[in-house]
């Protein structure tokens, strides 16, 4: 019988892009490095890191499987991104990190894949008996002349982000919520994250169901730094 070859490991190139949550740009200089295993966040690093150019794009090879790559950055919150790497390229595996959260203010950050095209951030809220929302077509909420809650950054293009800060998270509960505005594609095949920060910290993260049909996936509910899950896609 013929002798069997033992096949090597297939290598595979991970590429993506790194934006700032608040205005969209590539972050450059910042590093990334690798563990193995999907949301694997402490621990020893595997082999392999990079660093972004100056339009925030990176690439690295790794052999096929499953990794968490650290993305971080001095006066940045360090950002996660899951890969399985397979085959001979894995494409934009992008995410953005955010400038730590001033004190006592909250940050509420959506990325998501190629389809939907666009993703809208909702917040909505009931202050002094008045209901008041932000969105993309009404980015600042102001209350006695100084502005309350604001979208810092729409993105209409694919991945995101699109990101809230609430600048006085005590006053009142808000509800976050999403909404497949361009209607292509779905939430449940959308591969939408959610991340909440306070400081220079991750307080929160939601994923969107992969079941469920609908329109819109309302997601927390948010009251100081007190988070709690909705999780839910509807019509």
């Amino acid at each position: 019988k013929a002798k069997m070859v033992k096949k090597a490991a297939t290598n595979c190139v991970v590429s993506g892009t790194i934006t700032n949550a608040l205005d969209g740009r590539g972050v450059p200089g910042a590093t990334i490095k690798v563990r193995t295993g999907i949301n694997n966040k402490s621990g020893s690093y595997a082999s392999g890191s990079a660093t972004t150019n100056s339009s925030g794009n990176y690439s690295l090879t790794l052999r096929v499987g499953t990794y968490t790559l650290e993305v971080s950055k001095n006066g940045y919150v360090t950002g996660y991104i899951n890969v399985s790497a397979s085959g001979s390229t894995c494409k934009n595996q992008n995410t953005s990190i955010t400038p730590v959260v001033e004190n006592g203010k909250i940050r509420i950050v959506l990325t998501w894949g190629e389809q939907p095209r666009d993703l809208d951030s909702h917040l909505k809220f009931n202050i002094d008996g008045t209901t008041g929302s932000v969105a993309y077509d009404h980015k600042k909420y102001y209350r006695d002349g100084v502005e309350f809650v604001q979208l810092d950054y729409d993105e209409r293009n694919s991945y995101g982000p699109e990101t809230i800060t609430i600048n006085d998270p005590d006053a009142t509960e808000y509800v976050y919520y999403v909404h497949n505005f361009s209607g292509d594609g779905s939430l449940a095949g959308s591969d939408a994250k959610v991340v909440v920060y306070s400081g220079d910290r991750e307080i929160a993260s939601f994923t969107a169901p992969t079941n469920g049909s609908g329109e819109y996936w309302d997601v927390c509910t948010i009251r100081g730094d007190q988070v709690q899950a909705i999780n839910v896609i509807h019509d």
